[in-house]
């Protein structure tokens, strides 16, 4: 009876393993079998688009669509792709199409600048892309898609806007932060030199001849490092220390701009100027802040936010004239006419509404013979209920505000998503559960047999070493069989609760 137990239990843990081994290849001949195990629904990729071809750097968003044939049309997929650096690309959640038959598609639309950044490249890249499905209330890795190669691609770039390809580097990131915000990585830049930039992207530069902008920064800012920066962390070329103050640095030509000894540094001010070289000044000589110019006078310059009417030329936009639909009838019976405003219809071009000598162009726009014309809406009137606003409701924390305090999604952890619901934690915990209740069952087995050996002239110890054995096994069937019960009650009433 032991040996049949044992054996029994041994042929249930093997059935219980996923077959995880999968080939690579994706056609209605020989798909990709993902997921699939003994009691577990899987899939069968046969197609993916999106992957294996180059991406521009200047596009809004690119899609990735992969096409499988599955028994189970699990709730929700999602792609996890693993960039160069030890970092990871998630994607939305989103659900499958149906394509006929046990045919499913799925298509993932990325949006995120920094994921876009990942694929745009200069330099030929390899990215590994896992497939993941929301099986039993938690998504678990189904399977690696396949290592794909973006190669470079011939990138699009404004050479007119230096500004998104050019900036600061920081050497703390080792990142080139373009002007705009664009950052470019190590390998996606080059420093410059002799230039009002301290880096460009490479895709400027190749089209540059490796030069980088050269136009002439004047006017005083400060001293980091060996760089002299303006207010809006721009580099001054051909620059000298002020000897009153040696963290002021000023161009060549405009030391008369230096502090003279004990004065503060010139700060910058909001307000207007007029360009000087590369530097807007007001009429007493300060530098003004975040500077752009006017589109009415070339000469003229305001800071960013501040700019008056005058130096936009800001056209008001034209109000449209109302038009009033309904008014009165007026003179007699044989020459009634409709007066709308200053306007006098004819019989020809109104109609006459059924109460209070009412007329409109349109019988549409008579006040109906229910409401009260005092009362009714005026049809002369937008009335746009957008205008009453009404205050939300208050509102507690939301889910976001508990992800922004998770550890794991924190740390980036690849179990974040699995453990973000109490049944993905319970499932989680049953992953060692049972091999931990095998153990504890082998233990038990292994601890009777002894006493049943032992005690073998003893009917007390024979008796013990059975209850103990027979104990062990009917533990084990009991957690056993309340998981697949579970299971059986998650079919029947469609409900998820692992």
């Amino acid at each position: 009876m032991l040996k049949k137990t044992v054996v029994t239990f041994v042929l249930v843990l093997l059935l219980l393993q996923q077959n995880t081994s999968a080939v690579l290849a994706q056609s209605e001949d020989n798909p990709l079998s993902c997921g699939k195990g003994f009691w577990t629904p899987g899939i069968d990729i046969v197609a993916i688009e999106g992957l294996s071809g180059t991406i521009i750097n200047s596009q809004e968003s690119h899609t990735i669509s992969i096409d499988f044939y599955s028994e189970v049309n699990f709730p929700e997929y999602y792609l996890r792709i693993d960039t160069p650096g030890n970092s990871s690309i998630y994607t939305d959640r989103i659900s499958a199409e149906s394509n006929g038959s046990d045919k499913y598609k799925t298509t993932f639309v990325i949006n995120d600048l920094l994921a876009l950044a990942a694929f745009s490249t200069t330099e030929a890249r390899t990215y590994t892309v896992t497939f993941f499905a929301n099986r039993n209330n938690r998504f678990d890795e189904m399977c690696e898609v396949g290592n794909y190669v973006v190669k470079p691609q011939e990138i699009q770039v404004d050479l007119n806007n230096p500004d998104r390809y050019c900036g600061i580097y920081d050497d703390s990131t080792f990142e080139c932060v373009a002007m705009d915000g664009t950052k470019y990585p190590s390998e996606n830049h080059n420093l410059c030199s002799n230039s009002q930039y301290g880096c460009c992207s490479k895709a400027y530069l190749s089209l540059t001849n490796n030069v980088c902008p050269s136009e002439q920064i004047r006017g005083c800012g400060t001293l980091v490092g060996s760089d002299c920066r303006t207010s809006d962390n721009k580099y001054i070329k051909n620059y000298s220390s002020c000897t009153s103050r040696p963290n002021v640095c000023c161009f060549k030509d405009d030391l008369s701009s230096c502090p003279a000894p004990g004065e503060p540094a010139p700060e910058p001010v909001v307000g207007c100027g007029t360009w000087v070289g590369g530097t807007c000044k007001t009429a007493d000589g300060k530098f003004v802040r975040d500077p752009r110019g006017c589109v009415t006078d070339t000469t003229q310059c305001c800071s960013n936010g501040s700019m008056p009417t005058s130096c936009t030329e800001q056209t008001p936009t034209p109000q449209p004239t109302p038009v009033i639909n309904c008014g009165q009838l007026v003179g007699t019976s044989i020459t009634e006419m409709c007066k709308i405003g200053d306007e006098l219809l004819g019989p020809r071009n109104y109609y006459a509404c059924p109460t209070n000598r009412e007329c409109c162009r349109q019988s549409t726009q008579c006040t109906p013979l229910n409401e009260d014309p005092a009362t009714s809406p005026n049809p002369n009137e937008n009335n746009n209920p957008a205008d009453d606003v009404v205050d939300p409701p208050f509102q507690g924390p939301t889910v976001a505000t508990f992800n922004a305090l998770n550890p794991l999604i924190i740390g980036n952890s690849e179990y974040a998503v699995h453990l973000s619901t109490p049944g993905g934690i319970v499932s989680r915990f049953l992953i060692f559960a049972f091999p931990i209740a095998g153990l504890i069952l082998f233990g038990m087995l292994v601890w009777a047999g002894f006493e049943i050996l032992a005690g073998a002239s003893n009917q007390k110890s024979l008796d013990a070493g059975k209850q103990r054995a027979t104990a062990a096994i009917v533990g084990f069937l009991l957690l056993f069989a309340s998981y697949w019960l579970m299971q059986i009650v998650e079919v029947i009433f469609g409900i998820s609760i692992l």
